[in-house]
């Protein structure tokens, strides 16, 4: 009731805290973007994303086979709008931002994602020769 005084009442102290920190994530997210310009207008967004995917999960798999400790948990596809433009010939073209997050299995001597990001700009000619 209003005006009522109330009486806290709380557990002493404990001897040893009780909030432990929290568990740190068992993945480190790599980010990885695709940019793909003057598409034809009609192209099948999902065959090209899936095509960058099976690239993607082939240039990985061959990195882990040479980087010890390199275990590719999964690849996630995260959306991103496309955009359609007109090209200096006024056809219709599309620009496209494919994105994908790779989960590594986190090492607390290693960091991955500078790794794995050299690797791609170093396999670009392929990405872009499997996905003409």
């Amino acid at each position: 009731m209003c005006g009522t005084l109330t009486k806290f009442v709380s557990e002493p102290p404990t001897k040893y805290p009780t909030i432990s920190a929290p568990e740190e994530e068992p993945y480190e997210i790599v980010p990885i973007e695709f940019q793909v310009g003057g598409l034809p207008a009609d192209i099948k967004m999902r065959e090209l994303k899936d095509e960058m995917k099976i690239v993607l999960q082939r240039i990985l798999v061959r990195l882990a086979e040479r980087i010890e400790d390199l275990k590719i948990s999964k690849i996630e596809e995260k959306f991103v709008p496309t955009r359609r433009l007109r090209n200096r010939n006024m056809q219709a073209t599309k620009d496209a931002v494919v994105l994908f997050n790779v989960f590594v299995v986190r090492n607390d001597e290693k960091k991955f994602g500078p790794i794995i990001i050299n690797e791609m700009r170093e396999n670009y000619g392929e990405v872009r020769e499997q996905i003409m």
